[in-house]
């Protein structure tokens, strides 16, 4: 039988193990109502706040440093109208509309119910038109314009069938703004009359920049006064001479033209009028001889050599490549009015073949550096304070022209950086006049996670050693502390 002492050093025993695993479950209990009132705490910032923690590899969910620049400078209210019906909402494209409110206070985003309140819609339906549950509404008081849904979003087609590879909510929300926010449009007129290629597919990037695109054939017209940009795309047949005088007096009065000679083409008034400002175009193909600047095993589908302007900049930051296809050589002898640089040129190991009567020479022609995109701007002789700027290429494919006959559209392929070319053209020629907001389509396909060599060693330590130490150690402390209690 116990004695006395004995059975109370045992009921003290019993006592104190009591009182800690109360203590223990007490603290526990306690931890678990503060990490629940911190859960709910944050839940409510974040739906109000918008509160997230993007972890995709390409920041698909952040905005970037453009936008937050466009909507810190903004002057003029804009609203946003979600469209929705019944609640419908697609997450990701209303979270992230409801991040322009918190940038700037000119932003407001409401919902539109379509079944609740038809009237409000219909005064921007066309005719007969409907809008489709997920689009946005963009409207100022100058002018609105439609986000449809299906715009937002890049679509592939795959084993599995439709889906949608990218999202460019921003660049369509953003430049959305940017437009109906504008003093004035821009407007680029596009030549006829000479078998110029169509701008069907140049068209959606332009007007997605906010500018106002017509047409005009310089037979029967002069370029208007409100002409930004003559753009002369691709021609197969010659200028007349009524037709280039009136192209010299844009230049004259400060115009900008973009042109864009193909291979092939022989245009001999137009390609002698570019003599005029130290410009020699060949009739010629290039093909690059270094396996690393051509692409798709096809020696004229050319890897461009970025040269250092502020039109190539932002390719250049992004250290992106250019496609040059099909491009014929652009020689510079420049004169004392025309001051012309490269802004993509072929490597050192190039060649060229010439072209004659519409066969290909199998002879090299030439070898070296070839010049595929010329930015050129002529003093004018009766203003001196006016430029005349001309942007010329040796391929339509650089500004995005004929890119359906490649399988693709350049100008919508994140592989390239074609489209930041174009963007920042713009934004030099029209000299300010509108916002040119170039925001490239985020890759939405699952990434595999790629691990440096570092990782590959220290990442199996911390999970196969480190962890399970600390656990082990952790467990052996809280072992030799209860056994002395």
């Amino acid at each position: 039988m116990q004695n006395v002492k004995e059975r109370a050093d045992e009921m003290k025993r019993d006592n104190q193990n009591f009182r800690y695993g109360a203590s223990s479950a007490t603290v526990l209990a306690g931890i678990l109502v503060i990490v629940v009132l911190i859960n709910a705490v944050v839940g409510v910032l974040a739906e109000k706040t918008n509160l997230k923690l993007d972890l995709t590899h390409n920041k698909l969910y952040e905005m970037t440093d453009i936008t937050k620049n466009l909507l810190k400078n903004l002057k003029t209210d804009v609203n946003l109208y979600y469209v929705t019906e019944d609640n419908y909402e697609v997450k990701e494209i209303y979270d992230f509309a409801k991040l322009y409110t918190q940038v700037s206070p000119h932003v407001k985003l409401t919902k539109v119910d379509s079944k609740k309140d038809p009237a409000f819609l219909k005064k921007y339906m066309s005719e007969n038109g409907t809008i489709n549950l997920g689009s946005i509404i963009v409207e100022s008081d100058r002018r609105y314009t439609i986000i449809d849904y299906t715009s937002m979003y890049d679509i592939s087609f795959t084993e599995y069938g439709y889906q949608a590879t990218g999202i460019k909510l921003e660049n369509k929300l953003s430049n959305a703004i940017a437009y109906v926010t504008a003093d004035v449009l821009p407007k680029i007129y596009f030549t006829t009359g000479h078998n110029e290629l169509a701008y069907t597919e140049i068209s959606s990037f332009l007007e997605g920049e906010n500018m106002s695109l017509h047409e005009i054939n310089l037979l029967s017209e002069d370029i208007p006064a409100d002409c930004d940009i003559l753009f002369i795309a691709g021609p197969r047949l010659d200028f007349g001479a009524s037709e280039i005088d009136k192209i010299d007096e844009y230049f004259d009065r400060g115009g900008c033209v973009y042109l864009s000679l193909d291979v092939g083409t022989t245009l001999p008034k137009l390609t002698n009028y570019l003599t005029e400002w130290g410009i020699n175009v060949g009739s010629d193909i290039i093909a690059e001889q270094d396996r690393n600047y051509y692409t798709e095993g096809i020696k004229p589908f050319i890897l461009a050599q970025i040269q250092s302007h502020e039109i190539t900049s932002l390719a250049q930051s992004q250290k992106a490549n250019v496609l040059a296809p099909y491009c014929r050589s652009i020689g510079i002898e420049g004169n004392s009015l025309v001051n012309a640089t490269p802004l993509l040129k072929t490597t050192d190991k190039a060649v060229t073949y010439e072209i004659r009567d519409n066969q290909i020479l199998s002879e090299v022609s030439q070898e070296g550096s070839f010049n595929l995109l010329v930015y050129a701007t002529r003093t004018s002789v009766r203003d001196t304070s006016k430029q005349g700027k001309l942007l010329l290429a040796g391929s339509s494919g650089i500004f995005g022209f004929t890119s359906s006959s490649y399988g693709f559209n350049i100008l919508d392929e994140q592989n390239f950086a074609n489209r930041e070319i174009m963007a920042k053209a713009l934004q030099e020629t029209l000299e300010s006049k509108i916002q040119i907001l170039s925001i490239a389509s985020k890759d939405k396909r699952v990434q595999k996670l790629v691990m440096s060599q570092k990782m590959l060693l220290v990442y199996p330590v911390i999970f196969s050693v480190v962890l399970p130490l600390a656990a082990f150690v952790w467990g052996l402390v809280v072992w030799i502390k209860r056994r002395h209690l």
